[in-house]
């Protein structure tokens, strides 16, 4: 029999997305999958529809939101209690075509030896409404440049083990779709719920590289992503997360990241650059520019000052 893999779907309304989401996993062909909806206090129908609907479904319904991080925890502690081989996080605005998906996947860790170390894989991502257009291709710190990625994680810099030309070591992949090796968790731990929200997925791979891990893009497999359903991207509560949450990355990995002081200099001048970019392009926001201006000033204090973890907006 293959190995067995659960899927953790993480929802909060939009049951319209989350349909098509489930629907696309229905049409694998691979034979030892499970599904787990974790449900973050939705307000909309999409617990009582699950339940009709999709009877098969395993849900666990939260009393209220716990964000990312901690709502994905529940999955993966219920996926590792019934003795999943693989943990599958899935976002609920996901659509593939893909019906052997899951199969390449678990295929391509299996091909991999124990002294590959690799246990986290994900794909490239496009974005759902723009179907050429290239979301993610696995993360770098810094995107642009190469010698300050070499810095920042050394433990993906020195890794020296080849692998074939469809599969690329990244810093982190973003936790919309991540296959992860149970046995990992049992190894590094859970997902850190200090973040609530973004900059978690970040952590969870930096932890996996400093631990001897090895995190991989297939460029050869691909997902279509809607992005920010739940958390409208550019709104003040996406914005108060990313500052926070990545100053409280920085503070974390302080001892083991080369020259922490330059990437914290770093981090005071890209949230200068955002409130200038907030001040000159308020069009492009989604809440109000005084709404998103406190919530980053409230995201800065609270990291640099309050050293605030958890929900904080």
């Amino acid at each position: 029999m293959n190995p067995q893999i659960l899927i953790v779907i993480l929802t909060y309304n939009h049951l319209d997305e989350t349909i098509i989401t489930l629907n696309c996993f229905k049409k694998q062909v691979y034979d030892n999958f499970k599904i787990v909806v974790v449900d973050n206090a939705s307000t909309d129908v999409t617990c009582d529809f699950i339940k009709k609907f999709f009877p098969d479904i395993t849900l666990i319904e939260n009393n209220e939101n716990h964000g990312w991080a901690k709502g994905n925890n529940i999955g993966i502690k219920y996926a590792l209690e019934n003795g999943a081989d693989y943990v599958l996080l899935a976002n609920n605005d996901l659509y593939f075509e893909d019906s052997s998906l899951l199969s390449k996947l678990v295929n391509n860790i299996i091909g991999f030896s124990e002294k590959d170390n690799v246990r986290i894989i994900g794909t490239k991502q496009f974005s759902f409404f723009d179907k050429e257009k290239l979301q993610s291709n696995g993360i770098f710190y810094f995107n642009n440049n190469q010698k300050m990625n070499e810095k920042v994680n050394t433990y993906r810099n020195n890794n020296k083990t080849e692998f074939s030309e469809n599969f690329k070591k990244v810093d982190s992949i973003i936790g919309a779709f991540i296959l992860i090796k149970s046995n990992l968790f049992c190894e590094i731990g859970l997902i850190d719920d200090d973040y609530f929200f973004t900059w978690e997925d970040t952590d969870f791979c930096y932890r996996a590289w400093k631990n001897g891990f090895v995190c991989l893009v297939d460029e050869d497999l691909k997902i279509y992503h809607k992005v920010s359903t739940s958390c409208k991207k550019k709104s003040a509560f996406t914005t108060y997360y990313l500052v926070r949450n990545q100053y409280l990355f920085l503070k974390k990995h302080k001892k083991t990241i080369p020259h922490p002081t330059y990437f914290f200099l770093n981090y005071y001048y890209k949230f200068f650059r955002k409130i200038i970019g907030i001040l000159i392009f308020p069009s492009e926001l989604y809440d109000s520019r005084f709404k998103v201006l406190k919530a980053a000033f409230n995201g800065f204090f609270d990291a640099v000052l309050l050293h605030k973890t958890g929900k904080g907006y």
